[in-house]
């Protein structure tokens, strides 16, 4: 019909070794195989309005359409 479809929940993991290394999946989407490799936490659903920070919008939705899932890095606040 035109529309595009577009996630609004996203099953988090985080790298075990790296914990700020993440990779979102929209939550009706198979999850890539690499992360049952052991190396990755599962850490929940989040809504894209309650990302973790250093998730953007517009390029985790364009990685998404282009590898099925969108790596990032969580921004920590500086001391």
């Amino acid at each position: 019909m035109g529309t595009q479809h577009e996630p609004q929940i996203w099953n988090m993991f985080r790298r075990r070794e790296e914990g700020d290394i993440c990779c979102a999946v929209p939550a009706d989407t198979a999850v890539p195989r690499f992360l049952f490799s052991g190396e990755w936490d599962f850490g929940g659903q989040h809504a894209e309005r309650q990302a973790l920070p250093g998730f953007q919008r517009a390029i985790a939705h364009q990685a998404v359409r282009m590898n099925g899932f969108y790596l990032f890095q969580v921004l920590r606040a500086a001391a």
